[in-house]
This record gives structure tokens, C-alpha cells and sequence, in this order.
């Protein structure tokens, strides 16, 4: 015998009536195949083909005829970046990039609004240029919008067309679509995070490839994990120290074990070693090493993750300016603004920077701004690594 239980039940939360409002309308449809559509829309942030894979689930689900993902609208002088299942001719992607794009009727559409051009024009809508044109000659009947904006400010845009002849889009498939939308918003915001962390780990790349301060990236066994030029020169010189494979050789059995006892005790280290002299086989002046502790990675795929960097430096190559004078060279930084990024690496918040050197916050913020779009980086971090690493000087190891 069972009981009717009378007792209050709690109220759902505003999450949950959120997500129960975004679902809502989308009961018949798999929701397997919603889960395996929301994974690919995430996936697409470190890989933008899975995008497509997902462009082309969708358009299986609302029985479309052509899916389109359009990441940043054209403009002049500016080609659109569109994703598309549509596999006809060249020409006609082309077309739509440049001039009809112009005729769309579904520009600046209210955020998370999925709508039709019937939606919009009524009995209009089959004597616009695009639908006329363009759409009708190449048998598509109507067209599903749905724009969004990131809270970064990137726009995105999404089309679902079918056939001549094929039924409105149904509410339940509208539903899908809104449902869809904050996770396409969150999965956008996330690839153009790392492509900018990834433009920002190039450009830092080819600054350390040109520098003629030698660079070791060791894991914390010591296996190499990469070296730049000039540390290979120094390799293929054979005097003193050798990268053979993933293995650093060096010949002083003294600078040797400080360098394995150093890395040895990696948990324990947190400040910069000492500098060491290398002898050279030659007799030649030894080269300077320092080792230095890398940040620890909280999370990592690599199997053998970057731990430590050892730096060295031929005392024969040219002399590195100072450090102040090859950032304003390369980057055409003021004295004020590699100051300013100094002090941010150290530790400093701007508004501690700004007293330090006698500026406003609001002028501190203007420097950093105007250091930013000189270097053509995003993040604040990354601009105060760069000047950091630019004005590295190894004079306080050699002479």
C-alpha cells in the first residue's frame, strides 16, 4: 500500500528553472544525440573542425538543407569566417561572403531570438534581393537565425536553411537551437581565448628563437623538452655541454652534480640558483649557467611537463643590450611602460605601480593599454612575462 506523501516540496532553484526554460520544447528530440551535439560544440574550442562534425549533426536533426557558423560577420576589407555544410560550388560561398551578405535580413537580430524571415517580413520576405536572387535559384525555401554575443563582445551568428517545399521550422526545433546557444556563446569565448594564448606563446617563441641567450626547457628529471638557437649552437660547438636526444650531457663533473642536485630537490626550490661557470675544452672563456624553477602546471595533458629553464650564454657571442634598450628597440616601448610591466611581473598590482612611479591609476592603465597594442598581446600577464624575459641580464654571472 503506498502513501500520498503531502509534505512541501522545496522549490526548484534558479539554475534549475533556467535549464528546465531552456529545454523546454525539446522532448521530442534524442537526447542522446543533444548530449553528443553539445560535446562537439565544447570540443570545437581547441579544434574548429569538430564544429563543422556538429554543423552537420544539426543538420541532420532539423532535416536542413545547409548549416552555416558565422564566427566574424564580413566587413569591408575584413572576409567573413564562416563555417558551412553547403558543398556546392566555390562561387557560390564566395557570393555569399561578399555581396549578398549585404541583403541578409537577419542582421543584428535580438540576442538568443531564433527566428525566420517570415518572422521578421511577413509576405515581404519572397521579393527581397536575397530570397529572389540568391536563396530561391539555389532551392533553399527558409532560412532559421539565431544570433549571439559573448560576453568578450565576439559576435556569432547561426543559419539553418531547407528546400523549397519543406515544412517552418517547427517550435520544438527553435527550442533546440535556444537550448544550443549558451553553449556555442561559452565554447566561442573559450577557442578565442586560446587562439590568443597560442599568439601570445608564438610571438614569445620567435622572440626567445632570435635571442642569443641560450634556453633549455627541461621536465623535472631533466629530460630536454626543447631548446632554442642559440643553445643548440652551443651544443654543436661540443664544448662543454651536449643535447644528445632528450639527454643534457655535461662534462664538469662538479657543475654536473649542482645542476642534479638541483633538480632533484624541484619541490623544495623557489628562487633562482646560483650562477655557474662552465669550462670550455678550449680554455676559452666558460660559459654562464643558470637553472631556473618553471611555474607549476596544476593541470596537463603532457607526460612530461616543463619544469625547469636553464639558461646559458657564450661569453664570445655579441653582448646582449641592456635589457630596457632591446625591448624599446623591438617593441618601441617607453621607459615609463616597461617600468610599469616590470613591476606587474614582480608581483605588483597596477594601482601599487602606479604609486610606485608616481602615476594615477587611470594614467597606469592608459601605459599599460597603449604597451599592449604595441606588442600585440591581450593579457596583462603576458605582457609583463615578455618584458621580464627581455630585460633577462646574465651581467651579475660573467665578468
Amino acid at each position: 500500500m503506498t502513501m500520498n506523501d503531502d509534505r512541501p516540496r522545496p522549490m526548484p532553484t534558479l539554475h534549475a528553472r533556467r535549464a528546465r526554460a531552456r529545454y523546454a520544447g525539446t522532448d521530442g528530440i534524442d537526447p542522446q544525440a543533444i548530449g553528443t551535439l553539445i560535446g562537439g560544440i565544447y570540443q570545437g574550442a581547441l579544434d574548429p573542425s569538430a564544429w563543422l562534425a556538429s554543423l552537420h549533426q544539426l543538420k541532420r536533426l532539423l532535416a536542413a538543407a545547409h548549416v552555416a557558423l558565422l564566427l566574424r560577420p564580413p566587413a569591408p576589407q575584413r572576409p567573413g569566417v564562416i563555417l558551412h555544410t553547403d558543398t556546392g560550388p566555390a562561387y557560390a560561398a564566395h557570393t555569399c561572403r561578399t555581396h549578398f551578405f549585404a541583403f541578409d535580413p537577419f542582421l543584428r537580430l535580438p540576442p538568443g531570438e531564433a527566428l525566420t524571415p517570415e518572422d521578421l517580413l511577413g509576405a515581404q520576405w519572397p521579393q527581397t534581393a536575397l530570397c529572389a536572387d540568391y536563396l530561391r535559384p539555389q532551392g533553399v525555401g527558409t532560412v532559421l537565425g539565431i544570433d549571439f554575443l559573448t560576453d568578450d563582445g565576439i559576435e556569432g551568428r547561426l543559419r539553418i536553411s531547407r528546400p523549397l517545399g519543406a515544412p517552418m521550422f517547427a517550435e520544438t526545433e527553435r527550442a533546440l537551437c535556444r537550448m544550443l546557444l549558451p553553449h556555442l556563446r561559452r565554447a566561442v569565448r573559450m577557442h578565442a581565448r586560446v587562439e590568443g594564448l597560442d599568439g601570445e606563446r608564438q610571438l614569445l617563441a620567435g622572440t626567445l628563437e632570435r635571442t642569443p641567450l641560450g634556453l633549455v626547457i627541461l621536465a623535472h628529471d631533466g629530460r630536454v623538452i626543447e631548446a632554442n638557437g642559440e643553445a643548440r649552437r652551443i651544443d654543436a660547438a661540443d664544448e662543454g655541454m651536449r643535447i644528445a636526444g632528450a639527454s643534457l650531457h655535461i662534462d664538469d663533473a662538479q657543475v654536473h652534480a649542482t645542476v642534479q642536485h638541483t633538480l632533484a630537490g624541484a619541490a623544495q626550490t623557489t628562487t633562482l640558483v646560483a650562477g655557474l661557470r662552465l669550462p670550455r675544452r678550449s680554455g676559452r672563456k666558460p660559459y654562464a649557467l643558470l637553472l631556473r624553477p618553471l611555474p607549476a602546471q596544476a593541470l596537463g595533458e603532457a607526460p612530461y611537463p616543463p619544469a625547469w629553464a636553464l639558461y646559458l650564454r657564450d661569453p664570445d657571442s655579441p653582448r646582449l643590450p641592456s635589457g630596457d634598450e632591446a625591448v624599446r628597440r623591438k617593441f618601441g616601448l617607453t621607459r615609463t611602460e616597461i617600468e610599469l610591466s616590470l613591476r606587474l611581473a614582480h608581483g605588483a598590482s597596477v594601482e601599487e605601480a602606479a604609486e610606485a612611479l608616481g602615476l594615477s591609476p587611470a594614467s597606469a592603465r592608459t601605459h599599460l593599454r597603449l604597451a599592449l597594442a604595441k606588442t600585440g598581446l591581450r593579457r596583462q600577464a603576458a605582457l609583463a612575462q615578455l618584458v621580464l624575459g627581455s630585460t633577462l641580464s646574465l651581467a651579475g654571472v660573467v665578468d
